[in-house]
């Protein structure tokens, strides 16, 4: 809108040589952040005109403000965890994980890592001689992911895809709970960021950790 120059594409390229936007040399940061402010400035210019001829549009912005000290309330306030109800409910997902585990070695009819992409794609291409509906972006490997094995229980209904998804739904559980307990405070309270304008669904979103 006001002709500036994207610039975040080299900030990002320098982060990446660099190892993080922290280690970014400070003359090159504060060009970026200068060049931040002023384009929201800008922004702001645009849009306010447009913002308060419009009832609807201005009770939304309205909104929209009212929501940021309600949120860094939230963040202050935080959320408390059951350490030991979190505990034993990693304990009944590991016993589902072995007993997934099992179940794979004797439908399979020998041992594999379930969590295994390269394993998986010998089993499910090799092995079964599945069609291979998509490939992976830099070595066109044939994928595992979640869509392409939801496809192929609907083609197949070979019995190993539910208990890979079984797998992977008990382990990524764990691995959850586990960072709840790592990133609470010696209160057990978890004091999450919230962002409150991040996900493209207008639903508030949060990380470290992701509470959704």
């Amino acid at each position: 809108l006001a002709g500036y120059k994207k610039v975040d594409d080299d900030i990002s390229r320098i982060a990446a040589e660099c190892g993080g936007y922290h280690k970014v040399p400070e003359h090159i940061m504060s060009k970026y952040q200068k060049l931040d402010v002023e384009r929201t400035m800008c922004l702001y210019l645009f849009f306010w005109p447009r913002i308060i001829s419009n009832r609807k549009w201005h009770d939304c912005y309205q909104t929209e403000l009212d929501l940021i000290p309600t949120s860094m309330r939230m963040e202050r306030r935080g959320l408390m965890v059951h350490r030991r109800r979190t505990l034993t409910m990693m304990d009944d997902l590991q016993r589902e994980v072995d007993q997934v585990r099992a179940d794979i070695i004797k439908v399979v009819g020998r041992r594999i890592n379930p969590g295994s992409d390269e394993q998986l794609r010998d089993l499910f291409y090799r092995t079964y001689e599945f069609p291979v509906y998509e490939r992976t972006g830099k070595t066109r490997s044939p994928s595992v992911g979640k869509e392409v094995l939801l496809r192929l229980r609907e083609e197949t209904h070979h019995p190993t895809i539910d208990l890979i998804l079984k797998y992977r739904s008990y382990t990524k559980g764990i691995t959850t709970l586990q960072s709840y307990l790592d990133l609470a405070d010696k209160e057990d309270i978890l004091r999450p960021t919230i962002n409150t304008c991040a996900a493209i669904t207008g639903r508030q979103s949060s990380e470290n950790p992701n509470l959704h």
